[in-house]
Parts: C-alpha cells; structure tokens; sequence
C-alpha cells in the first residue's frame, strides 16, 4: 500500500510543491466577543502549540492541512523564518520527503488562507473588499505570524473600501478599529477612536483579546480616569469656594451654592463622591450632566411680578463651573511605537 502524498492529506493547497503543512485544529474561534451589556469579555487565546498523535487532526473535520512553501513562508515571516531554521516543539516531522507540519490553533479559517495567499504572492487570489471583522482577524494573525509587510498593500486597499467608518459610540466595532488603526498605522483613525473609548467608556477598557499593547489600554484608560477626576474636583472646590464666597446678597450665595449641590446629588456625583475608576460612569455623559446644570431663577422683590429676576456677575453656573470638552484628546500613534513593544504579557490573541 503505498504511502499517501502530502497534497493527497491537505484540505487546502497555497503550493502544491510545497514542503510544510500548518495544521489548523479547533478554528474559527470566538473573536473579540462582546457580551450583551456592552462590555469586552475575555477570549481563549490560540495556541500555535500542537499535539504529537497523529489521530488527534486525521479525518477530523474540525482540522485543516494547509499545503504551503517553507521558503515563502520564510522570506515573508520572521515567525516561520524562525520555526523554520531550527528545532521547535510546535514542529513535528510527520511527512515523508522531508515534509514538515506545524500546528496552529484557533485562528480564523479564511483570515488563515488570506495571510498565507499574500505570503506566496498569489495576489490575484486575495479579495479587494474585506469587512472590518474580517481585517481585524487578518491583522491577528499577521501580527502574530510577524508578516505585516506583506500586506500593507492590501491594507491600503481594504481600508479604503470599507463602507463604514469608526463609530463614535462605545461599542465592539471601535475596538475593532484601534486595534486595525494601530496594526496600519492609521493615524487619524487611531486618534478618533482612542479619543472615544476614552470619552465613552463607563468602565475600564480591555482588550477584547486582541493584541493590542497594553501600554495603548493604560493610556487610554489613564486619560479617561484623569479627565473625570479633574471634574468631579472641579465640582467639589466649587462647592467649597462657594461656601465661602461673599456674592451680592446672603440670597444669592445661598442660592448658588445650593442648586448646584442638589443636582449633584440627584446625579448621583455628591455623596459619597464618585472615585477612580469610575465604574458606571462616562467622561462625556459627566460633560453633559454638568451643562445641564441652570440656575434657578429668583426675585428679589417681594413680588415676582414687580421686578426682573434677579442677576449679577456671578449667578451663571457657566462662570462657575468653567467650560469643558465632550471628548477626550485622542492617542498620537507617532508617539506609540516607543512605548509600546511587542511583549507578549501585553499581547492576547483572540480568534
């Protein structure tokens, strides 16, 4: 009975001269997921970590042999340039002819073949419309194989194509986008969408599980923390100047003190005074509450019909309580690649 060929064995063929076969076990994983409340829930990370029974991933429909070339995953990857030179765990010699496998786990199955299409320059294969979920995988695995260069024209493209932009609300699709943003280096989405994370937020970010640097997350999370702090002390020496302050009558300073502090309480930001890091709480949601503040209006005359309400210099919660913005400034990607460094406590690949 004569042996079976590698090509025979392979559910996909990138090169079908080729000398390396990925094993994909368990893919099309749960990606960045999102649980219902709005908020990122954690992802069992992938593994490039494989098994050494062969009857594990034989027949196993959940399994893919991808027949690819060693020497064009080489040149491409540093990853596989690597694996590839030397001895590691992930490899297994089961082939004949010299034909080497190597396990991979978890990934995105068409993001998979994506990658490895542009690796061996099949560009005529590789579709010029993506959606954001699908870039976003790509980038995942690109990252982590260490190939981005072989798909900035792609990217280029993809990017450009998409009929969405990045969303100002706080949700899965603007994790998305940072995450693509930062991986492409897309300044201007970048900023715009680290801006509203940190302007919308009501909790701490994380990750969804996308690598993301961890360094970006504490900055964002940093910006938001601060911009809030900075209000709700605002407010409070407001009140406490207030207490102390001589405006044009005891009226009006009782008055000025005293409509500020029950709006404070009615949101819920008086006693006990909110504290880092704010869960529940957004930076623009806060901005907003603060603007609706009015001053009630008041006569000094014994009769509301007789005079004007009252006014001075000082009666407007504006002058009080000062101006501020609905958003947080945005991260500057220029100022990123210094401070963040592909370490891989600070990178958790979901897919």
């Amino acid at each position: 009975m004569s042996m079976m060929s590698a090509t025979d064995l392979s559910t996909h063929i990138i090169d079908s001269d080729g000398d390396v076969v990925i094993v994909l076990q368990d893919p099309n994983r749960a990606f960045a997921p999102w649980n219902e409340a709005g908020s990122p829930e954690m992802a069992r990370p992938p593994s490039s970590l494989g098994t050494d029974e062969d009857d594990e991933h034989e027949g196993n429909p959940n399994v893919h042999r991808i027949l690819v070339s060693g020497k064009h995953l080489a040149l491409a990857s540093s990853y596989f340039k690597k694996m590839l030179r030397g001895t590691w765990k992930e490899t297994t010699s089961h082939l004949p002819a010299g034909r080497m496998e190597i396990a991979a786990e978890g990934w995105d199955l068409e993001a998979l073949l994506i990658v490895l299409k542009a690796l061996h320059c099949q560009n005529s294969q590789i579709p010029r419309r993506l959606s954001l979920e699908m870039i976003a995988k790509i980038a995942v695995v690109a990252d982590y194989y260490q190939c981005k260069e072989a798909l900035e024209f792609f990217s280029q493209t993809w990017l450009e194509s998409l009929a969405q932009e990045p969303p100002n609300t706080y949700c899965r699709d603007l994790f998305l986008w940072i995450w693509i943003s930062w991986f492409f280096g897309r300044q201007s989405q970048f900023r715009q969408t680290t801006s509203a994370a940190a302007s919308r937020s009501t909790s701490p970010v994380a990750s969804l599980g996308l690598p993301i640097p961890g360094a970006i997350i504490g900055l964002i999370n940093e910006r938001r923390t601060t911009a809030i702090a900075a209000i709700l002390q605002g407010l409070h020496s407001t009140l406490d100047r207030l207490l102390d302050a001589r405006y044009c009558s005891f009226e009006c300073n009782a008055i000025l003190y005293g409509a500020p502090s029950k709006r404070m309480h009615s949101s819920g930001l008086l006693y006990p005074r909110p504290v880092a890091p704010f869960l529940g709480i957004s930076h623009q949601e806060l901005v907003q509450q603060v603007l609706s503040f009015e001053p009630p209006k008041w006569w000094a005359g014994s009769s509301r019909y007789d005079d004007r309400p009252h006014r001075c210099s000082q009666s407007s919660f504006k002058h009080i309580l000062g101006n501020f913005n609905f958003f947080i400034s945005g991260l500057d990607l220029s100022k990123m690649g210094r401070l963040c460094t592909h370490d891989e406590t600070d990178t958790l690949v979901g897919s």
